[in-house]
């Protein structure tokens, strides 16, 4: 028989010598004598197992204070695997076996040395909650996590996060015991997925830790095997799950910011769909596929979004919130945004319309991704229908217009009011576009008129105001950047192609980013064809003709991305994309180049540009310009100019028009012809007084030191600057020489005269065609 009060006086001995924190000792051996208070009338004494467990506390509190024995210290000492390695079991003379040297007469068998852990883990959990209890904790600043961590301890009805596992909290999966592991193949997933997201530095925070601990008991009564037992139905469980888990966890811990074991739980079904899709076995519903990799994923889950695919020979989904995923159609048009996610929210719109929109929206004309884009507007419109109607109810109404659902007199209000509201012009277009359509489709139901939608017309609002070409000086510097920027940018080139593209060829920059693979065709040594989708080709193939030199920026492209092609991957058909890696999953995505444009390009140039807000659309708009003008000067009809542009004929007619008007115009006025006439200056929008060397008569400016030309000479410089703002000048000095010729007799005089304002002119017509492409060109 063993005496009690000898162990425990000799490990009272231990603790004396060993612990240095006088504090830690005063605690260590009241909470001592407390447990061998039980242990005395224990049946089952242990006593090999409860000394060792007792080393084992004593070695690794040895160096430690009160205050440190916070949440960290447990979460470590817990999930330690080489908790008995610091335990010198040697009994030789070495002094730092201190521990056994006081200690006699207990033989220790290999097996109870490591079934000690269990007999540490249960002082361990015993010592907290005396401290516990002892209010040893209150003033410290993880109390709050130690309550709850000893709630788990001590509940038998709650999840014991000390059974559950016992791996590091950084390591890798050779030092993890999964829960209940009897279950080889979730074992092996767990596993896997812990390696690498280790290796990524993926999670932080202990949310992986936590996600392993708890993974078994969220799959409830559900029996995993193999890949094809992972479906939806568990995955939404298991979400709710983790969703409650995470909760309560943040409610009794203090955790990172970033804690989030619902993200742990998409990324591993991220990493299940691409283990199973590398054995040739497809996971799930396409949808489903689709949207688990979506940024916006966690937001629309949880709000209770159905992801669908558009197709009008099925039946509208009845829920109010719907997910259109982009389909093949969508894949296949021009625009940049192809491949998002429409979102539709009906909640809010009155039950009274609620069916008739849903139905709208799903079999009406056009692109749907269009018509979300104005969604809740056309809800603003109908609820104000409905609080119309309320609020004339008890109005008697003469006319038997206001017994119509939506009568003129709403229709002449609303207006009103949007116009209010509504700052642009392009907005309040589309929001009456919009109306206009609904009222259309309904218009036998709703006994709509043409008298009613003209009251939503959209004349007198204006054309769409088109881009502003670049000048020639901030063309060269964007393009220097451009080059600069693929120093900083691994995958600047790319970018910078698109850019040449853009200078090079009269394609938009929908149809350039969504150029496949396998555009290119090359017919023969003087024949090169570029095969693409044209916004104006109703989704069907359009070809033509390119030069060598854009045939060699398409194929540098294709080798610059080759490597990035994944099989079985979307984005992997088109030209321009990049490699992207997100949580567990290496993909491709697809170029944006508006932000690249907008935030690396003209952000970084602004303070050197003439005009201070480019958009790619003025890339485009700049070969447009460049077309007509050469054009007018060669004689090309606008059909020919429609042609090399790619625009419709009616758009070129607005440019050839504008050009076309502008010069005779300016000719009738001065009465001379500038069709033979070139001009070397420059003309800018803006003067920001970054010149200082005024031209006489204020024509412009200099950008040479000194001037001392005539005005005649001055307009024949290159060195010559004006600004829009100067046509009112122009205009003064070719009314002069007007006048001056109309009172001269002498040949010379008038043809020096006329020499003059021919060049005035010319700098008038191109000036007046600069300040209207900012209003005309669309």
């Amino acid at each position: 028989m063993f005496d009690c009060n000898k162990i425990e006086e000799d490990i009272k001995d231990l603790i004396r010598e060993d612990i240095q924190d006088v504090q830690l000792k005063r605690i260590l051996i009241p909470f001592l004598e407390h447990y061998f208070l039980y242990k005395k009338n224990d049946t089952i004494f242990l006593p090999n197992k409860i000394v060792l467990g007792w080393i084992i506390l004593i070695v690794n509190l040895r160096r430690k204070k009160v205050y440190e024995l916070d949440q960290n210290f447990l979460s470590k000492i817990s999930h330690s695997s080489n908790l008995i390695d610091k335990v010198n079991f040697d009994r030789g003379d070495d002094s730092n076996s201190s521990c056994y040297l006081k200690i006699k007469g207990y033989d220790y068998s290999g097996r109870e040395v490591i079934e000690a852990r269990k007999c540490f883990f249960d002082i361990l959990k015993k010592m907290y909650v005396f401290m516990f209890d002892n209010k040893i904790f209150s003033n410290l600043k993880t109390s709050k996590e130690i309550s709850w961590y000893i709630n788990y301890l001590t509940e038998e009805t709650e999840i014991k996060i000390f059974d559950k596992s016992s791996f590091l909290i950084k390591g890798n999966s050779g030092r993890i015991k999964i829960v209940n592991g009897e279950n080889i193949f979730i074992e092996k997933l767990l596993k896997d997925f812990f390696d690498k997201a280790n290796r990524e530095n993926s999670f932080s925070g202990g949310a992986l830790q936590y996600f392993i601990y708890f993974f078994k008991d969220s799959l409830g009564k559900e029996i995993v095997n193999f890949y094809q037992d992972f479906n939806e139905s568990l995955f939404q469980e298991q979400y709710i799950y983790f969703e409650c888990l995470e909760k309560k966890i943040i409610r009794n811990v203090t955790v990172t910011l970033n804690f989030n074991l619902r993200r742990c739980l998409v990324m591993f079904y991220r990493f299940v769909i691409n283990e199973a899709a590398n054995e040739n076995i497809k996971l799930f519903t396409p949808q489903f596929r689709y949207i688990i990799y979506s940024k916006s994923f966690y937001k629309y889950y949880e709000e209770g979004y159905v992801f669908v695919y558009h197709n009008k020979l099925e039946y509208p989904p009845q829920q109010d919130k719907i997910c259109v995923l982009p389909d093949i159609l969508n894949q296949n048009d021009t625009s940049c945004g192809n491949m998002r996610c429409n979102f539709i929210n009906l909640t809010s719109v009155n039950q009274c319309f609620k069916e008739d929109l849903r139905q709208f929206l799903w079999y009406s004309t056009g692109n749907l991704r269009n018509t979300v884009n104005y969604i809740p507007k056309l809800i603003e419109f109908l609820n104000y229908t409905m609080e119309y109607h309320e609020i004339h109810t008890n109005v008697i109404q003469l006319n038997r217009d206001n017994q119509k659902t939506f009568p003129q007199d709403m229709l002449y209000e609303y207006r009103s009011m949007i116009e209010l509201e509504t700052k642009s012009t392009g907005h309040l277009k589309g929001i009456l576009k919009i109306v206009r359509k609904y009222l259309s489709y309904y218009e036998e139901k709703y006994n709509v008129l043409s008298s009613d939608l003209a009251i939503l017309n959209l004349k007198g609002l204006g054309t769409y105001k088109g881009g502003t070409p670049i000048t020639e000086n901030d063309c060269k510097v964007i393009y220097e950047e451009f080059k600069r920027q693929e120093e900083k940018n691994r995958y600047g080139k790319i970018y910078t192609i698109i850019f040449e593209l853009f200078m090079l060829t009269n394609l938009r920059i929908g149809e350039i980013l969504n150029l496949k693979r396998n555009c290119l065709t090359y017919e023969n040594s003087n024949s090169i064809i570029l095969k693409y989708k044209s916004k104006t080709s109703n989704n069907e193939n359009v070809t033509q003709n390119i030069s060598p030199e854009v045939a060699l920026l398409i194929e540098q492209t294709l080798s610059l991305t080759d490597k990035f092609i994944k099989d079985n991957e979307q984005s992997s058909i088109y030209l321009f994309i990049t490699p992207y890696h997100s949580s567990y999953v290496d993909k491709n995505k697809r170029i944006d180049f508006y932000t690249y444009f907008k935030k690396k390009i003209i952000k970084s140039v602004k303070s050197r540009l003439d005009n201070k807000d480019y958009a790619p659309y003025d890339i485009r708009h700049t070969f447009i310009n460049n077309v007509y003008r050469e054009g007018k000067k060669q004689g090309l009809t606008i059909v020919e100019m429609a042609a090399i542009t790619g625009n419709s004929y009616k758009t070129a007619n607005q440019y050839y028009r504008m050009f076309n008007e502008i010069d005779l115009y300016v000719e009738a006025m001065a009465q001379v012809t500038i069709t033979d006439v070139d001009i070397h200056g420059n003309i800018l929008k803006d003067d920001n007084n970054f010149l200082d060397n005024n031209v006489k008569r204020d024509l412009g400016k200099c950008s040479n030191e000194s001037c001392v030309f005539g005005i005649g000479e001055c307009l024949l410089c290159e060195h010559f600057v004006t600004f829009i703002n100067r046509i009112p000048n122009f205009q003064r000095e070719i009314k002069k020489y007007n006048y001056e010729i109309s009172k001269s007799k002498n040949p010379l005089e008038i043809e020096e005269l006329n020499l003059q304002k021919k060049m005035l002119a010319k700098y008038l017509a191109e000036m007046y065609k600069i300040s209207a492409e900012k209003e005309t060109i669309g």
